[in-house]
């Protein structure tokens, strides 16, 4: 990490090397993720075994849309502005909204969403939006919205920063996803989910 900080002058934030880093910690909460469905500990051990052996680079998705921050996510007019369960299936459960901000999404291989945000426990609207999962960024129904390139093509003279330091920033939007379950580690377990998040924050 010092080599990349001294390479870009201390301008990226968001390398591969910075949500690897994230699936690593949350790994190492394994098993509290798996305290009331054991399946969903191994899936997260699994898959950061699965990251650290391709040497994957991965994007994040933590939290949601900014639409207005008067209301509660289920009380918006459209309840799947952010990503939320809309089935569940032999195969997985489907998912349909939008997550924010997907740092680095043109270029990386997989999608890391954990539920980043607390959840209120006693609000049954709210349980659709316990859904922590990874993806590959190919995947169907996934796609991402770019906001405009920094990089104006303009000499690097005169633009340094801009010219070779953009990460890119990006919309995650899920229109009816797959999420096969052993690609799900938190899920309609609202205060799990919140337990999580309070040691993530730690």
């Amino acid at each position: 990490m010092e080599v990349v900080a001294q390479s870009c002058h201390g301008m990226l934030g968001r390398t591969p090397g910075y949500v690897n880093i994230q699936v690593t910690a949350s790994r190492q909460l394994a098993h509290l993720y798996g305290l009331n469905d054991k399946r969903h500990g191994d899936n997260l051990r699994n898959y950061h075994e699965y990251v650290r052996e391709r040497d994957l680079c991965l994007t994040h998705a933590f939290g949601h849309p900014q639409v207005n921050r008067a209301l509660t996510l289920a009380e918006l007019p459209d309840p799947y502005t952010a990503v939320g369960v809309v089935d569940r299936t032999n195969e997985g459960v489907i998912v349909r909204g939008t997550k924010l901000l997907a740092t680095l999404a043109p270029f990386s291989d997989e999608i890391f969403a954990p539920v980043y945000r607390p959840l209120r426990p006693d609000v049954e609207e709210d349980r659709k939006y316990c859904i922590g999962f990874a993806l590959p960024v190919a995947t169907p129904g996934l796609k991402f919205i770019c906001r405009p390139g920094h990089d104006l093509g303009r000499p690097l003279a005169d633009y340094p920063l801009s010219g070779q330091y953009d990460e890119m920033d990006a919309m995650a939007i899920f229109d009816d996803v797959l999420i096969p379950w052993e690609r799900v580690f938190v899920y309609d377990d609202v205060e799990l989910a919140n337990m999580t998040v309070q040691k993530a924050t730690l």
